[in-house]
């Protein structure tokens, strides 16, 4: 009796054995079509992230009382330009030098094929402008301009103040001059802000990491790095910055995460400057964001505009990132520390 029992318990234990390795395979293969279909999907939409406005020119400056009102830690709405309203450009006119060598592209950039690392950045921090943002005064209809802008966001007033309070600090700089920019006492930037998403992160001079038959840039872990061949702010040309959008499996940080939100501010019309401040040893600097890019990743290739700006670079899309998100903005003004 033994032996029969053995004899019509084994197929059965071999037949659910077999039906759960049947049912994991198909849940992989399915996860599987699953994956490489939001990968295709995703790839369909990243014409969805190339935005360009007008180069900005020179941000004017504040009134000397209305800067120390705003470096003492208000907003003088006086002295601003009207919410959901441009701030108006300088009489100057925006530096450009000439271009350095390279390949110029149809884009009239000029590129250099050098191999590439992304580096990952600091998990966000409070900023000293957000910090100002949420603690300024903010009318109703200040908030209700933002409200469409940022109806994904559970406090659009908060999201009102920031933009307020980062374009008040950014209207404390002067116009950059080719004094500020003549390449003496320039060095690399040590801190890279963007009050607007909450950015607030160290940057690193990135190495060169070779092995038996290539190189490539480091991978900075938790902080935003920079190809060290390109210019420092200030500097004649293009200065490029790398950061992760999220690492989640060798843990690396995300400080780039929020990255890609600029893409849809960007696309509104309404949308206020978005400023992105760099800091050197002894000056800082304020960028105006006015172009994002998507591109496949094997397309990425460091160019050179000629002119004082800067791009940031994460990858994109989320679980996928196999694609380059770059934003660039304008040198629009300088402060000495």
């Amino acid at each position: 009796m033994e032996a029969v029992a053995r004899h019509t318990e084994g197929p059965g234990i071999r037949k659910l054995v077999g039906g759960v390795l049947v049912g994991v395979g198909a849940a992989l293969l399915l996860a599987s079509g699953a994956y490489y279909a939001y990968g295709a999907w995703a790839g369909s939409r990243l014409d969805e992230l190339n935005v360009a406005r007008e180069r900005p020119a020179p941000i004017e400056p504040l009134e000397t009382g209305a800067a120390a009102a705003v470096q003492g830690g208000e907003v003088p709405a006086s002295d601003t330009p009207a919410v959901g309203q441009a701030a108006k450009p300088s009489a100057g006119v925006s530096i450009a030098r000439g271009t350095k060598g390279g390949t110029r592209n149809p884009a009239g950039n000029v590129e250099r094929t050098e191999p590439l690392g992304i580096g990952e950045v600091l998990g966000p921090k409070r900023s000293e402008s957000s910090q100002a943002a949420v603690e300024a005064p903010s009318s109703d209809n200040e908030v209700s301009v933002y409200q469409a802008m940022v109806s994904q966001d559970p406090q659009p007033a908060i999201m009102a103040r920031i933009f307020e309070a980062t374009r008040a600090e950014a209207a404390t700089y002067a116009s950059p001059s080719l004094a500020d920019l003549s390449g003496v006492g320039l060095g690399p930037a040590t801190r890279i802000r963007i009050p607007v998403l909450n950015i607030d992160s160290e940057i690193k001079e990135l190495e060169v990491v070779r092995t038996a038959d290539s190189s490539a840039w480091e991978t900075p872990k938790h902080i935003v790095g920079h190809i060290p061949t390109t210019p420092v702010p200030g500097g004649d040309g293009q200065g490029w910055y790398f950061g992760h959008l999220e690492s989640p499996i060798r843990g690396e940080g995300n400080v780039f995460q929020r990255l890609p939100e600029i893409a849809k501010l960007l696309e509104r019309e309404d949308t206020p400057p978005i400023y992105i401040f760099l800091e050197s040893k002894d000056r800082k600097f304020v960028y105006q964001v006015y172009r994002t890019e998507g591109m496949p990743r094997e397309e990425l290739r460091i160019s050179d505009s000629g002119a004082e700006d800067i791009t940031l670079v994460t990858c994109t899309p989320r679980f996928v990132y196999d694609q380059r998100l770059l934003v660039t903005a304008a040198l629009v003004g300088v402060l000495d520390t």
